[in-house]
């Protein structure tokens, strides 16, 4: 049975990240594995056993204190973990494991080894994936799966209108139908929006008749197309943002393999200037 994989790097408050990984590997009929990420950084104290200044003074991780926070962790997750379930009345397959290290590398190391269909994680800022903290930012960019971001408190909605935003690439089809397979079951409308500098795009649209082909080449036919242009070249997220809001969408979806027009999103949101506040989770998808 295929993963999601829920990471939890603060066990203190990870009762949302819990419940929505539930909810969502039930809809999406995954495997739940819930997996605590240690900061060796926080188990580490400074030494130094020789009187002479000729020996430097070292880090060492406390491996008791290591272990004891590991096991009363786990062991809290997984009495959180039984609870939600009953709550919840889902029956979801799933386990908990820790790693030490850190996050980026842990995750891919984790992934290439056991797979995963999808990673889920919890973004740490409020103001939502425009604002997205540096950590998770380096995860979703270089992990290898499928990257789903939640806000703090957010609650889970199937999937039933997507925006999947990009400045168009040719891979755009192929990524829409990938995202049809796997979003099927919830027989989402979904939105092709192109962010451009210019017109050109619709005019284009319009001539090659790209709705069409796509409907044509996925064989799927709730899919619009629109176009928004954005002449300042420092507004993406709050494009982005206002347009999901405007259409009440449940889930926005980037293509990872466009890297540069996720960073400007992101470095184009450091002003801060969205304003209309919302918590829908992102899915920051691969090949």
């Amino acid at each position: 049975m295929k993963k999601l994989l829920a990471i939890i790097s603060n066990p203190l408050n990870s009762e949302n990240l819990i419940r929505y990984s539930l909810h969502m590997a039930s809809d999406f009929r995954l495997h739940l594995q819930l997996i605590y990420i240690q900061n060796p950084a926080l188990f580490t104290f400074r030494s130094d056993s020789a009187v002479s200044t000729s020996h430097p003074v070292h880090d060492e991780i406390d491996i008791t204190r290591l272990e004891t926070d590991r096991k009363n962790v786990l062991e809290a997750i997984e009495a959180r973990l039984n609870e939600l379930r009953k709550e919840n009345s889902l029956e979801v397959p799933s386990e908990i494991s820790s790693e030490t290290g850190a996050i980026d590398v842990t995750v891919n190391q984790y992934i290439s080894e056991n797979k995963a269909e999808m990673l889920i994680l919890e973004n740490r800022n409020d103001q939502g994936f425009w604002f997205l903290d540096p950590t998770n930012l380096k995860v979703v960019l270089n992990t290898s799966c499928p990257s789903w971001i939640i806000q703090p408190e957010a609650q889970y909605n199937p999937c039933k209108k997507i925006i999947y935003a990009t400045d168009y690439k040719e891979a755009d089809i192929h990524t829409i139908s990938n995202l049809i397979n796997l979003t099927g079951r919830f027989s989402p409308v979904i939105t092709a929006l192109h962010v451009t500098d210019s017109g050109k795009f619709e005019e284009k649209a319009l001539k090659s008749g790209f709705r069409e082909k796509l409907v044509k080449e996925t064989g799927y036919a709730k899919i619009s197309v629109e176009s928004i242009i954005d002449k300042q070249d420092n507004t993406l997220g709050e494009i982005i943002n206002d347009f999901a809001v405007d259409n009440n969408a449940d889930l926005i979806v980037l293509f990872k393999t466009n890297k540069g027009f996720i960073e400007r999103i992101i470095k184009s949101s450091s002003t801060k200037n969205i304003l209309k506040k919302v918590k829908l989770p992102v899915l920051v998808y691969h090949e």
